[in-house]
């Protein structure tokens, strides 16, 4: 499961498409708090022992790094 931050959330959604959030402050801070809420919930399921999952944190945008991890104890590697 790949994540951010909370303090990280605000400025990946803007930076997807800065243009469409311009003086739309309100939309913005609803956004992230969806965001926010999804990535909580997806964590709980993650929770159930049925689902085998690892969170990984994006805030440095190194996706190189994120297949590393992915990709650690993959025998199909």
């Amino acid at each position: 499961m790949l994540t951010i931050s909370p303090e990280t959330a605000e400025e990946r959604i803007i930076s997807r498409n800065p243009s469409e959030w311009i003086n739309m402050p309100e939309a913005v801070k609803m956004s992230v708090n969806e965001l926010l809420e999804t990535q909580n919930m997806l964590r709980e399921q993650a929770k159930r022992p049925k689902v085998p999952t690892r969170e990984i944190n994006t805030d440095d945008k190194d996706w190189n790094r994120c297949v590393r991890i992915i990709m650690e104890g993959n025998n199909n590697a």
